[in-house]
C-alpha cells in the first residue's frame, strides 16, 4: 500500500483522521466504493470481476476539506493500492 506524503503526514498528526482512513479502507476492501456515481461503480464491478484495470473509490471527509481517494490497479498478477487525497490526483 502506498500513502502519499500528504496523507502520511495527517495521520501522523491526527486521530481523527486516521481512524476516517481505516474506516474508509474497511469500506473499500467491503466493495463499497463511497461516493461516486453509479456507473463509475459498474466500473469497478467489471474491474474486480476480469481482474483487469483501477478500482477507484472516493470518501469524502466532514470538513469537505481532507476528502480521498483509494486506488487499487493490477500489475503483474497483484493489487497495488494507493491512498490520496482528491486534490493531489
Amino acid at each position: 500500500m502506498y500513502l502519499t506524503r500528504g496523507i502520511n503526514e495527517k495521520i501522523a498528526s491526527d486521530l481523527d483522521f486516521s481512524k476516517f482512513i481505516i474506516n474508509s479502507m474497511k469500506r473499500f476492501n467491503s466493495r463499497d466504493w463511497g461516493d461516486l456515481c453509479e456507473e463509475d461503480k459498474a466500473m469497478n464491478d467489471y474491474a474486480i470481476k476480469y481482474r483487469e484495470g483501477r478500482i477507484v473509490a472516493r470518501y469524502n471527509h466532514i470538513n469537505e476539506v481532507d476528502n480521498i481517494y483509494i486506488m487499487a490497479s493490477y500489475y503483474n498478477g497483484s493489487v497495488q493500492v494507493e491512498i490520496l487525497f482528491c486534490d493531489e490526483y
